[in-house]
This record gives structure tokens, C-alpha cells and sequence, in this order.
């Protein structure tokens, strides 16, 4: 696993050992941020939940993002996007927060430009997330919430969100979301 592109590209990251996370396969990191690409500028902000060893959030630091918070509930996994951090120098642009998803969407008071929702594939943990972004006004005007997930789950039509794409990549599929009150449509 390493970063793409962007200021440290091809460094390495570290990663649990076992079975605890599934990282983002390194073709479906490129895949992603390659339709990303165009609308990042620079200075974004970034919640990556579920972060696992950072790598989606560290790829967007690496690529001009002005900050990244990663909510982890495993301290173990919390440890290695720390050291991830700290390998690439980014200490001054992240934070890392050691807490359960639900409890950090219902106490954040920021908003993000990009927010990645990456849990275990069977954990059904989308919808909830999803709501609390919404309620919580979390996504800023323009952003985009970024869902890596079973190819089989299906954004329930209901949603407060607009498809703008997905990808699929054998078991996986990557679906892009604004919220329907984002009238700009920017992704």
C-alpha cells in the first residue's frame, strides 16, 4: 500500500497486519482519485472515517488537502495512522480521533469537502453514517461523500443524496454522493 500521487508519492505506508482493516487496493485508490483529481484545488478539508491506516485521507494530504481529521475506533489501527502521519510529515495537517463513528458524526461541529465512509463491507454501517452527515450538516456546499463498499449495496432511494458516480471493481464499487440541496453540482 502507498500514496499515489501528489507530494509523496510512492512512499509506502504502513498497515495492520490480519485481517482487521481491508485497505483500498492501490487500482482503486488511482481510479478514484484520478475523477477526484479535478476538483481538489487545494486547501480541501478531510474526514476520513473508518480510517483504517489513513490512506485515503493521507493520499488527499498528499495531493494539496489543508487538513484531514481520521475517526478509528481500534487503537491499534489509530496507532498506525499516527505513525502514517508522522512518516509523512503531515502532524501539522491531521488529527486522529480514537472514538466510534456514531459518536464523533453527532459531536463534530466542522464540515469537510470530501468525506470518506470506508467500514467493513458487511457492517451495514452506510445508512447510519449517511443520516448523521446530513443532520449534522457536515458536508460543506460543493462536497462530496466518497462510499467504498460491497458491490451488491445500493444507496437507498430515499436518500438525501444524489449519485454523481460509480465505479465498480469486481466485488467493490466506489459511489460518489452530493446532497440534493447542493445545487451547484460540481463532482
Amino acid at each position: 500500500m502507498r500514496i499515489i500521487s501528489g507530494e509523496c508519492g510512492g512512499r509506502r505506508l504502513f498497515s495492520l497486519d490480519g485481517r482487521d482493516t481491508r485497505p483500498t487496493a492501490d487500482k482503486v485508490k488511482e481510479s478514484l482519485f484520478n475523477i477526484l483529481a479535478s476538483y481538489m484545488a487545494g486547501g480541501e478539508s478531510v474526514l476520513d472515517l473508518f480510517a483504517g491506516s489513513g490512506a485515503l485521507g493521507l493520499e488527499c494530504l498528499s495531493r494539496g488537502a489543508g487538513n484531514a481529521v481520521f475517526v478509528e475506533k481500534s487503537r491499534r489501527a489509530a496507532e498506525i495512522v499516527r505513525k502514517n502521519i508522522s512518516v509523512l510529515g503531515y502532524n501539522e495537517k491531521s488529527c486522529v480521533v480514537l472514538s466510534d463513528y456514531v459518536k464523533y458524526l453527532d459531536t463534530c461541529h466542522g464540515q469537510f469537502d470530501f468525506i470518506f465512509i470506508d467500514p467493513p463491507y458487511a457492517s451495514g454501517f452506510y445508512n447510519t453514517a449517511l443520516d448523521l452527515i446530513k443532520k449534522n450538516r457536515l458536508l460543506k456546499p460543493d462536497g462530496a461523500v466518497i462510499l467504498e463498499h460491497d458491490a451488491g449495496y445500493e444507496v437507498p432511494e430515499q436518500s438525501d443524496y444524489d449519485i454523481i458516480k460509480e465505479k465498480h471493481y469486481g466485488k467493490s464499487k466506489i459511489t460518489i454522493l452530493k446532497d440534493k440541496e447542493d445545487t451547484n453540482g460540481n463532482i
